[in-house]
């Protein structure tokens, strides 16, 4: 493929394209647990803090809506997963932590969750696998520097 633009077009496309499927096989393997791709995407966010995280904070991590987060939480908090209190540095923001319950659920699954990675995976050899980790963290900075990026020309209405 040598148009760069084209590239760009099917790229974005398949990414839209893969995120959905990876979201359908991932939910059916979480299923019989009663969880979903995105609350456990959640977890990850507030497992990688290790001290838990402001709901905007974690909003943000997961590249979703303060709303969308705030219903993955309170679904995960009623699961005994996490706690929802007041942040202790400032009493308008509400903080996210993981509870021991959670953290004992996940190791439980650990061989089961790496073999499914190990599946979705089994396709790439290690240096592709490499190539393609390292391009798409790059990717993710430089959309997250978009998202941060209100000057940016789509973020205007046309009149």
């Amino acid at each position: 493929m040598d148009d760069p633009e084209t590239a760009r077009a099917q790229s974005f496309a398949l990414l839209i394209d893969l995120g959905t499927k990876l979201q359908v096989l991932v939910d059916r393997h979480l299923a019989p647990s009663g969880l979903t791709t995105r609350q456990w995407f959640l977890c990850v966010v507030l497992e990688q803090a290790e001290r838990g995280l402001g709901l905007r904070e974690a909003a943000l991590r997961m590249g979703t809506s303060h709303q969308n987060a705030k219903q993955l939480a309170l679904k995960l908090e009623r699961k005994g997963f996490l706690r929802i209190e007041p942040d202790p540095d400032d009493a308008r923001a509400l903080r996210l932590t993981l509870t021991e319950a959670c953290r004992a659920f996940w190791a439980r699954r650990k061989d089961r969750d790496r073999e499914i990675l190990e599946t979705i995976f089994r396709g790439l050899p290690a240096r592709s696998l490499e190539s393609l980790h390292r391009t798409l963290k790059r990717l993710d900075l430089d959309i997250h520097a978009l998202l941060a990026d209100e000057s940016l020309p789509f973020y205007k209405e046309e009149s």
